[in-house]
């Protein structure tokens, strides 16, 4: 039994690691399952979560979740692939925090949306950032994003996977600093990797 704490609207991530003799085995992980049932310990707030696999070689299974209300907790683990089975159970106590939860409809306004745990009124303001990955110092783009953040932006669009070579009339200079590129893995030696992708 595994025992954590953490936040309301806090997130539960489980990850289960397959051996090295099923991952070998001729079972593919596109046959394996993963459900897990999360429920409070009186029994209310019963759900089952499927999990998704995180790995090429079907060797990790990953499950989360997001508890909506405080309380303590308990979680049941299933994972089957082919003929094996395995179960794990753990517990955690979700406090209440200060956390807005996620956005849902409002009932009384379905034309509208509504942070689930304050019931505020959510609304949409975005912005593009579209070199914001191109920054070499990570901590240029935190500075960036929570500029943002203290202008209540809440939604930013970045470009994440690229070898542009149309600036689109930005005037952008590359240097030491900036490439433009987008994740960090496509920076190599100071230079980006071009990868193309046909769809």
């Amino acid at each position: 039994m595994i025992t954590r704490l953490l936040f309301q609207h806090g997130l539960v991530s489980l990850a289960l690691m397959s051996s090295t003799a099923w991952a070998a085995s001729n079972v593919s992980f596109s046959q394996s399952v993963e459900t897990v049932e999360f429920s409070k310990t009186d029994g209310s707030e019963r759900k089952t979560v499927e999990g998704f696999c995180d790995s090429g070689d079907g060797t990790v299974f990953r499950i989360r979740f997001m508890p909506a209300s405080p309380g303590d907790y308990t979680w049941s683990a299933t994972y089957r692939q082919g003929t094996a089975e395995t179960m794990h159970k753990g517990a955690f106590k979700a406090s209440a925090g200060q956390r807005k939860g996620p956005i849902r409809v409002d009932p009384k306004y379905p034309w509208h949306f509504i942070w689930e745990a304050t019931r505020e009124h959510y609304f949409s303001n975005g912005t593009t950032a579209f070199w914001l990955m191109g920054w070499r110092d990570e901590r240029t783009s935190n500075n960036s994003i929570d500029r943002l953040r203290q202008l209540k932006i809440n939604r930013i669009r970045v470009l994440l996977s690229s070898a542009a070579n149309i600036l689109w009339g930005e005037p952008v200079m590359t240097g030491e600093n900036f490439k433009l590129c987008g994740l960090p893995a496509q920076r190599r030696n100071g230079h980006c990797q071009t990868r193309t992708r046909r769809v």
